[in-house]
Order: structure tokens, then sequence, then C-alpha cells
């Protein structure tokens, strides 16, 4: 079976790091995060102190919503494209949550909507996603949210998507920045996830509340007891509620034996991704979610193609070894959202959610899965001429 997802993992490499870990006797949040922490920030672009890893992306998309303060009076704007981590954390906060429509053209936040919608309100907050690695344009959401209003980027899939000669953040304009590094991902700990966050203040209370909410500058008790010289260092206060929400030193012995093998698994990616499009050019009822390739390097997360028969292509393809799907089920088709949305409201989105399919482009694979893929495509078409209605 060919699946839509695979990682892909140099095994010795990470057995030195994890004996590295294991002879230091320290399991928990240690060295090996700092390391992993500084390898991000120079891959990333931005630096050291405004990366911190946490034990999943989810867990950052609810410390940040939490470090923020929202109040009823707060409104959050998020995508239907959304994970549904995101809009259960704003609604956990005690904002409000407002629910927008998507552009089926990138698979993100459809500005046109965001407008409308600014135009009669003012959100505090907006919380979006970068669909399958296809950046936001953060600068453009800017301009029409305000400056007053805080721009969060769930960025899970988009770990290695850049500017084209360009070595600038690409979020650089966004408060917040959360990226995943779970079972799945380009990059895996097995689960894990890290924040970046630029303003000194919230960096601070964002570390407090994903460590119980403890001083985040605070010392051990070994390094009180060494520095004082006296009893009591068992004694501790706190500044907030938080939780415990912490990555392990096992978890980032991991991250850090991929990190230096990253530019390499995202050629592998493009050159999958254009083997696909070279592929099945020919088809006319297959159209691919664009990409702007003289601005963006993308990390290719998802390779997300639109078909009026997507159903059954999935179920030809699942019958034939290959596992594809649809990421994400649209948050305006969850049932514990519906007194957020109006289903009418979302037209982009239904169509995505019965049109769209994600097929594998993870670097465990080679020319030769890629081109039993494309043949199982074609060969669907060929096979299969009744045409059929596009849901909507």
């Amino acid at each position: 079976m060919i699946n839509l997802f695979k990682p892909n993992v140099d095994i010795d490499d990470a057995l030195i790091h994890y004996k590295e870990t294991l002879e230091s006797g320290w399991f928990g949040r240690g060295n090996m995060n700092n390391k992993f922490e500084e390898l991000l920030s120079n891959f990333l672009g931005v630096k050291k102190d405004q990366v911190h890893t946490v034990s999943s992306c989810t867990d950052a998309i609810f410390a940040i919503c939490d470090s923020l303060s929202l109040m009823e009076s707060d409104i959050v704007i998020v995508p239907t494209n959304s994970f549904p981590s995101v809009p259960t954390a704003v609604l956990a906060s005690g904002a409000k949550l407002e629910i927008l429509d998507i552009d089926i053209s990138t698979g993100n936040i459809c500005i046109n909507e965001l407008e409308k919608f600014c135009k009669n309100q003012t959100p505090s907050a907006i919380f979006v996603t970068d669909y399958g690695g296809i950046p936001v344009d953060v600068k453009k959401l800017k301009k029409v949210v305000g400056k007053n209003c805080l721009i969060l980027v769930d960025a899970a899939a988009s770990l290695g998507t850049s500017l084209v000669n360009n070595t600038s953040y690409i979020h650089k304009s966004a408060d917040f920045v959360c990226y995943s590094f779970d079972a799945m991902k380009l990059i895996t700990t097995g689960e894990g996830g890290a924040a970046v966050i630029k303003n000194k203040k919230l960096m601070q209370k964002f570390k407090e509340f994903t460590y119980l909410g403890l001083p985040a500058r605070s010392k051990s008790g070994l390094d009180v007891a060494k520095s004082k010289g006296l009893a009591g260092w068992w004694e501790y206060d706190i500044t907030c509620l938080g939780r415990r929400a912490v990555m392990s030193n096992l978890a980032a012995s991991l991250g850090v034996s991929q990190m230096k093998g990253i530019n390499k698994k995202l050629k592998i990616r493009s050159k999958n991704r254009k083997l696909y499009e070279s592929s099945l050019a020919s088809l006319e009822d297959i159209k691919f979610i664009s990409q702007s390739v003289k601005k963006y390097n993308y990390s290719n997360y998802f390779c997300t193609i639109y078909s009026s028969r997507r159903d059954d292509l999935a179920l030809y393809l699942l019958e034939n070894g290959v596992y594809s799907s649809f990421r994400y089920w649209p948050i305006n088709k969850i049932s514990f959202f519906k007194d957020f949305c109006k289903d009418n409201d979302y037209p982009n989105s239904n169509f995505m959610a019965y049109n769209a399919l994600n097929l594998p482009i993870h670097d465990s694979l080679n020319g030769k899965d890629i081109k039993k893929i494309t043949s199982l495509i074609i060969e669907f078409y060929k096979t299969n001429e009744k045409n059929q209605t596009i849901r909507e």
C-alpha cells in the first residue's frame, strides 16, 4: 500500500542522538530541546529566543489562546479549512468565534469574505491556516484586518515553505506561528510542535502557560541549591493557571537528527509535485491547487487536486493499493460547530469538500511510486468514461 503519509527517518543518525540523550540521564526538557530550537531558528531565519518547542502543535494553539487572555467581547476569525484544534481553542478561551469561507485556488482564507466582514465588525485576532504548506499572505491580511488585530498562523504543514531568493522569515509580520512535528509531518518527533513568537512578553507568558504556570526564568531545584547554598530550594510559585505541554529531550533528539536532511526532503517532494503535474496535464478533469513557484518554495505537504469524480477516483486508487484522502473536513460540516455557521455562506468550502483529493507526495516515495499513481489515475479516466456531476 502506498500511504498518503510516511515518515522518512535516518535510523542510524537518530540512534546516535537518542544514545546521547539516554546517556545524559535527563529525558525531560533539556539540552536537545535547545539544540533543536537553535536548528529550527536557523532554518526559519528567526532569533533563537523567538522559538519554543512544545508537546504538540495543538498544545501551542491552546496555549496562545490562553496567553492572549481573550474575552467574550473579542472576535476571532477562523477559516473553514482549519483543523478542529483552532476553533476549539478559540471557544475554550471564551472568545467569540467567526468562521469565514476559503479561496478554492489556494485552500486558504478568502480575502474578499474577510474584507466584507471587516467593513462591519472589528476582529481582535485572526487565526489562519497555511493549507498544505501554501502560505497565507500575512501582509495582505494585515491591510484588511488593521494593525490592532493579532495575526495567528497555523503553519503545521508549511515548515520548508519559503520565499524564493529571500532569506527573510515567511511569516515575519505574524504575531504567532505554530509548527507540527507529529508522525506525518516533514520533520517528526513522534508528537511535538513549536511556536514562533516575536513579542518577548507574550513568549514569556506562553512558556509559563505550557509549563504549569511556573515562571519562565525560574531555575531548577538543583541549580537553586548550588547557587544559594541554602535549604528551601524546593519552594516555588506560579504566575498563572497553566498546563504541562513540554517537548522531551527524547523527542527533540529525533527532531535534531532530521534537520540536516530537511532540504533533501523538500527537493524530493518538489520533484514529486512536478511529476504529478507533467503526467496528468492531459486530463481536463484534473486541476491542481495552484502554486506561485516564482515567489515561493513550497513544503508540498499536500498535493491537492480537484476532480468532478473525486469519490470514485479515491476508491479506485484504494482498490489498487494507493491511499489518498481529503484534509481537512471543513469546520462548517462538523456538527459541533454548526451553531457558528450558516452553510450557505461557504460555497467554496463546500466545493472543496466534495471535489478535492490529496495524493501521496511524501519524501519516502520514488519515481516508480509516482508513475504507478499517475498511471492508475489515467487508467481510471480511460476505463470510466461516464461523467459525474460536480457536487457543490
